[in-house]
C-alpha cells in the first residue's frame, strides 16, 4: 500500500484496538500527507475529541 493507505491501516487498527491517541496520531500524520477526504477530517477531530476526553478522565482519577 502507499504512504497515506499505512496511515489509514494503522488508525483503523488502532481504533479495533481501543487506542484513540495512536489512532488520533495517525490520522493527523494522514492529514498532512495530503488528498484527505471529509471522512479523514471528521474521524479526526472525533478521535482528538475522544483522546483528549480520556485523557482528562484519567488525570481527574490519579489526582483524586
Amino acid at each position: 500500500p502507499a504512504d497515506d493507505e499505512l496511515y489509514d491501516i494503522l488508525a483503523a487498527a488502532s481504533l479495533r484496538a481501543c487506542d484513540l491517541e495512536l489512532a488520533a496520531q495517525a490520522l493527523q500524520a494522514r492529514l498532512r500527507l495530503g488528498k484527505p477526504t471529509d471522512l479523514h477530517f471528521k474521524l479526526a477531530a472525533i478521535l482528538q475529541t475522544e483522546s483528549k476526553a480520556k485523557q482528562d478522565v484519567q488525570a481527574m482519577q490519579t489526582s483524586a
